[in-house]
């Protein structure tokens, strides 16, 4: 009788460990996110890593640091107790994510964003220490949906060598592979030309193996292009990866970052896929002949690169807007003012439209100036996405309606 109560109470003990340790996954809108830990409790004074674990359903995604052409990167603010200071987050190596002609740099599946904080010598073992969050991302398949929850994670301090949780050992081993090394031995050096961004890898001495192919992920967003295929080239110590520079990069950087990626390892065979690198623009660096004169056009052979061609196909797409059921209500004032002005001066008629025609004009101008703006000062922005926060959508459709009761 004695042996079940005391297997009674250890399980009873588990489960309540196991409670204090894990806070409750969270469901939003294809995303189930929450707050895990590595170890089961704290040590005064000793750094402990937290990891927002987030699985997507299948065929979503949400981004990296650099997100690529569009949306803008996962986020996490930490709410921590006085002298916990929490570092940022450490990106694992991303993948590729074409929706052409656009392409991002995100993840699918499930992905573990982990997180160092330290806590304090000072800290008093027998306390619980709560651990509080606030995640935000944007997850996307072919439409994107803004997402943000809050999370709290309980840690018990004890003045002893925690204990690894054994659930999210294997996510947190995966993690820690797949990030970046910042120690490899490696030479990098990187160049910019006219049209293209150079990075260059020599192998250390000790490294016996070949690499078949690297891919360059940037952490500017208007460094090169990130739709248009890489090319990859060999030396006879050097590999060598080209980019077509972005038309945004206003001029070339002094410093470049990013992440090499390649699936033979950059130590052989099954070892770490990733290495980060941050150099100075080289102006020494030979780009080899292979590189240089393998460059891919920007957006390939059918992009439209003639300025007329595309004012032309531009005058096309607002003539077929009138087509759109949305435009037709607008059509009818449209004809109810040209009967108006019809015994009218007819350089009225002129004035009217030019002044029309230069207001639509510098509007846009406007509004592509400041979206340029931004992101040249690093904000990861793209003409749509407000269209996807509730408020402005909200805001939009009240005055749209209220626009629509004054035509009555």
């Amino acid at each position: 009788m004695q042996k079940r109560h005391f297997i009674l109470f250890t399980l009873l003990l588990n489960l309540m460990v196991g409670s204090a340790v894990q806070a409750q996954p969270v469901r939003t809108d294809f995303v189930e996110s929450e707050l895990v830990p590595e170890e089961a409790s704290i040590q005064p004074g000793r750094s402990f890593w937290i990891a927002l674990r987030m699985k997507m359903d299948e065929h979503w995604h949400i981004y990296w640091r650099n997100p690529g052409d569009a949306a803008y990167p996962t986020s996490i603010e930490w709410t921590l107790p006085e002298g916990f200071p929490a570092g940022p987050i450490r990106w694992p190596y991303p993948q590729q994510i074409d929706l052409p002609p656009l392409a991002n740099y995100g993840y699918e599946g499930e992905v573990f964003l982990l997180t160092e904080i330290t806590p304090p010598e000072d800290l008093k073992p027998g306390t619980t220490v709560d651990i509080t969050a606030y995640g935000d991302w944007l997850v996307c398949e072919e439409v994107c949906i803004p997402g943000s929850s809050y999370y709290t994670l309980p840690l018990p301090v004890k003045d002893e060598p925690p204990v690894a949780v054994e659930n999210w050992m294997d996510g947190f081993a995966k993690a820690r592979g797949n990030l970046p090394l910042e120690e490899h031995g490696w030479k990098i050096e990187a160049a910019v030309t006219d049209s293209q961004v150079v990075i260059q890898a020599t192998r250390p001495s000790w490294f016996t193996g070949d690499l078949s192919a690297v891919k360059f992920f940037p952490y500017e967003s208007t460094l090169i292009n990130h739709f248009d295929k890489q090319l990859f080239s060999k030396g006879d110590i050097t590999y060598q990866v080209a980019a077509n520079a972005n038309v945004l990069m206003s001029s070339p950087p002094g410093r470049i970052q990013g992440v090499l990626v390649s699936e033979d390892g950059w130590r052989g065979p099954g070892s770490e896929q990733a290495i980060a690198f941050d150099v100075p623009v080289s102006d020494t660096m030979t780009v080899l002949a292979a590189t240089a004169s393998a460059a891919v056009p920007t957006g390939g052979s059918g992009e439209v690169t003639s300025t007329w061609w595309a004012l032309l196909f531009a005058f096309a797409g607002g003539m077929i807007l009138n087509l759109m059921p949305c435009v037709l209500p607008v059509l009818s004032l449209k004809v109810l003012g040209f009967l108006q002005q019809a015994g009218e001066d007819e350089s009225k008629s002129w004035q009217h439209g030019s002044m029309f025609t230069a207001g639509v004009l510098i509007s846009f101008l406007v509004l592509a100036g400041i979206l340029i703006g931004l992101r040249a000062g690093g904000e990861q922005l793209g003409w749509g996405f407000q269209l996807q926060s509730p408020v402005f959508v909200t805001i939009i459709s009240s005055f749209l309606f209220l626009f629509g009761l004054s035509l009555f």
